[in-house]
């Protein structure tokens, strides 16, 4: 299995993904405070990653079991590591706006992790 490249490619960004992931969620409160959000506005953040996440597990779950798609999941799941990734680059905008949809962009990118 490890002479397979696809094989390979998956198990290394499973390994970095899961390494990282719980990165925002640590830092994210701190970081929206130190820009200049209130706390109630920092832990909506969270919230809405959290309720995006929900979102994105069904919507990814209801994706992934149509038969036209089926054989193209492991490409789906990587997409959404570029997006998942993307959302998080893309957040340095000290707007709450701009924020909160990162927040709901890296939720919903999130909600492949138990589809897959």
């Amino acid at each position: 299995m490890f002479k397979n490249g696809y094989f390979l490619a998956y198990v290394s960004s499973w390994t970095l993904w899961t390494g990282t992931i719980y990165i925002p969620f640590t830092f994210l409160p701190h970081r929206a405070k130190l820009m200049g959000f209130s706390s109630r506005d920092s832990s909506l953040l969270l919230s809405v990653i959290g309720i995006s996440s929900i979102v994105g597990k069904v919507l990814f779950g209801v994706i992934c079991d149509i038969p036209v798609v089926k054989p193209y999941r492991i490409l789906l799941y990587g997409m959404s590591f570029v997006i998942c990734g993307l959302a998080l680059s893309l957040s340095f905008v000290a707007s709450l706006v701009v924020q909160m949809i990162c927040a709901a962009v890296f939720g919903l990118s999130l909600g492949k992790y138990a589809t897959l």
